[in-house]
């Protein structure tokens, strides 16, 4: 008997909590100037440059739930993990970023391939994959 086997993968994020969304951001956030890193849910949709996260490379990052943009803010140190895992909260969201690989993409610029999640008053509400860049 032959067995076919499918393998899907899905570039957008698992939603875990009732009918949340984790949307584009369609215009880059003004704080946002300068060095700054910006992840897509895939490659295909970083090359038409729909992002779904910025960060200023310093202590804001930007996510949009539902159609309202949400300023996160830094909350551990990534020094310590050697820059790989990163923590940013605000009123009751938390936003937790694994960087599993990174890869130089230009001067001082490097695409960075990762995991997220997302929670919302410590209920799990996103998680997924990402590729996006950082840097200056």
């Amino acid at each position: 008997m032959n067995k076919i086997v499918l393998l899907i993968i899905c570039s957008i994020p698992i939603t875990l909590l009732g009918q949340k969304r984790l949307e584009i951001i369609s215009e880059t956030p003004k704080e946002i100037d300068g060095c700054s890193c910006y992840f897509s849910f895939s490659k295909k949709e970083f090359d038409r440059n729909e992002h779904f996260y910025y960060n200023n490379f310093a202590n804001l990052s930007y996510i949009k739930i539902n159609g309202e943009l949400k300023e996160l803010n830094l909350s551990n140190d990534p020094e310590t993990t050697n820059f790989n895992y990163f923590e940013y909260k605000k009123e009751g969201i938390l936003m937790k970023i694994w960087i599993e690989k990174k890869q130089k993409s230009g001067d001082e610029v490097a695409y960075n391939i990762g995991r997220y999640r997302i929670y919302e008053k410590n209920k799990l509400i996103f998680k997924g994959t990402f590729f996006g860049e950082c840097g200056c």
